[in-house]
């Protein structure tokens, strides 16, 4: 990896899954996120859900977007506010307008 291209500033959002449809469907969200031009972070490694919100606190993003197979059959995604603890469930769309509105 080259060092000028690695980000220099924290990331908005932390994608947080769990499970092997949740981690490819976490893959494409990080990637239409960052295509909406907010900063993103996601892990590739298997992990439970609290490594990755402990991992999520360390970078100090703004928001995590949690995502399992309940939320993959729904179409659904949990957004967390991590300053304020407070968690929704809506679509990606609807989390990038929310997103994009407070940064």
């Amino acid at each position: 990896m080259l060092l000028e291209n690695y980000p220099t500033e924290k990331p908005t959002v932390y994608v947080a899954w769990l499970g092997d449809r949740a981690k490819i469907s976490g893959i494409q969200i990080a990637q239409i996120l960052r295509g909406n031009g907010i900063s993103t972070s996601v892990d590739f490694n298997e992990k439970g859900l609290k490594t990755h919100m402990k991992k999520a606190d360390r970078l100090g993003v703004t928001y995590s977007i949690l995502l399992g197979d309940d939320e993959i059959e729904k179409n659904t995604i949990i957004l967390k506010n991590l300053d304020t603890r407070i968690q929704i469930e809506t679509t990606l769309d609807e989390a990038i307008k929310l997103i994009k509105s407070k940064c």
